[in-house]
């Protein structure tokens, strides 16, 4: 709303301000006056602070028991419209209704009092202003205006209340003297503030320029450091490379080596597999030689299978022997007594020299051999000899069949022959033996 107000208004705020200041400057010197409402210009002319406006003579109405009148803050809005731009306009009441005037209220600066005086002088020029309110009896309806002085601050009911309760009397001198002495005050404690800024300054750029210092040393340290750690970082990398190349080599080393050892192993394999087939080969005779003994083996074999019954014949036989054996061991008895009558008893007595008939068995070797492969045949026939019964009867049976050849070499028969015999060097006895 004000801005509208503002804008509307025939003279803008920085022209104001503007003039306001060209204002202030001209009461400082003293070449400027202000006009009263006798038409003289009093330097010392007493106003109050903050400036106001004294309106009277607003229209009212009674309602609802009282008297009412229009509200401030709507003619706030008809004055800003107007130009005039008040901080804010205040109805005066009393206790029991509206005492028709009002205070317009402005700011504390140049350009609203030069707002307060043209407001003054436009009312003064419409015959509305104070001296045309005193000299009237009858003003009717319309509204009179000025600004605040020392007769209002120190004279007016209602009017002087509301003043020395919000105001003060201040001369423009005063005022000029008072806003000198704040910009002085405000100059000296500016300029403290500034000298105590250049202090600070002056002591920032010392730290600046020791921090400049220390930082770029620690620059030119980190430069050293960084480039050291770069130079044992590459140190460390060579290092590192230098060891897996050894690494490397070693184990290139250790595989040719694994190599050569196999490529040995493999050349001393293969010498000894070539020995080997030259073996085979000049022994072809050795592999038959050797089939031939397995399939020997093999037939040996299911020939002892079959050596059961014929051992149980053999042993049949065996009794027979024994028998017959019997038979010639009583004949042989009978032998010696027909020795004792021929004078050769004591020739008999002796355990080496015997009579023994011409191509008789010995029967030891046969009982032994028979007794032992009956044996080992019940126990184990894998165990048994080749097919024969043993040296000894082998031995006993050319012992025999030469005896018979020598002896008795028509019709071969034992019993017909007999003649004395050294049984311990198994052969016939002589007449010196005997004697």
């Amino acid at each position: 709303m004000d801005q509208s107000s503002e804008e509307n208004s025939d003279i803008s705020e920085s022209e104001m301000n503007e003039y306001g200041d060209k204002s202030y400057e001209k009461l400082k010197r003293g070449d400027s006056k202000v006009k009263t409402s006798n038409d003289t210009y009093r330097y010392n002319d007493i106003f109050v602070w903050p400036w106001r406006r004294i309106l009277v003579n607003l229209p009212i109405t009674y309602k609802d028991g009282r008297y009412v009148g229009e509200s401030g803050s709507k003619m706030r809005e008809e004055f800003t419209w107007r130009g005039f731009n008040p901080v804010r306009v205040r109805p005066l009441w009393n206790y029991r209704a509206h005492f028709g005037s009002a205070v317009v209220e402005f700011t504390k600066n140049w350009p609203r009092f030069k707002n307060a005086m043209s407001f003054e002088k436009a009312l003064e020029a419409d015959h509305h202003g104070k001296r045309d309110w005193l000299a009237k009896k009858h003003t009717g309806s319309s509204i009179y205006g000025w600004v605040a002085r020392e007769d209002e601050y120190r004279y007016g009911g209602i009017i002087r209340e509301d003043l020395q309760k919000n105001g003060d009397l201040k001369t423009i001198s005063d005022i000029v003297a008072e806003e000198e002495q704040k910009k002085n005050k405000l100059l000296s404690n500016l300029t403290n503030v500034i000298e105590i800024k250049n202090k600070h300054l002056k002591e920032m750029k010392c730290k600046y320029t020791e921090t400049s210092v220390s930082f770029s040393r620690l620059m030119v340290e980190k430069d050293e450091l960084h480039q050291s750690y770069n130079e044992s970082m590459y140190l460390h990398i060579s290092f590192i490379l230098y060891m897996y190349c050894q690494k490397a080599t070693l184990e290139q080393k250790m595989a040719d080596e694994n190599v050569l050892k196999l490529a040995d192993d493999h050349q001393r394999q293969k010498e000894e597999l070539h020995k080997r087939i030259i073996q085979l080969e000049t022994k072809p005779d050795a592999k038959q030689a050797l089939e031939l003994e397995i399939e020997r083996l093999k037939e040996t074999l299911e020939v002892m299978k079959h050596m059961g019954q014929d051992l149980e014949e053999k042993t049949g036989d065996l009794e027979d022997f024994e028998s017959l054996n019997q038979t010639l061991i009583v004949k042989e008895r009978n032998s010696n007594d027909e020795l004792q009558m021929l004078g050769l008893k004591e020739m008999s007595g002796r355990a080496q020299i015997g009579v023994k008939r011409m191509g008789d068995l010995n029967n030891k070797p046969f009982i032994n051999a028979c007794k032992e492969k009956f044996f080992l045949l019940k126990m184990q026939r894998k165990t048994l000899p080749k097919h024969d019964l043993g040296e000894e009867v082998c031995r006993a049976v050319t012992t025999a069949l030469k005896e018979t050849n020598e002896y008795n070499p028509s019709g071969r028969y034992i019993y017909s022959c007999q003649g004395v015999w050294n049984f311990k060097e198994e052969r016939k006895a002589t007449l010196k033996g005997v004697g």
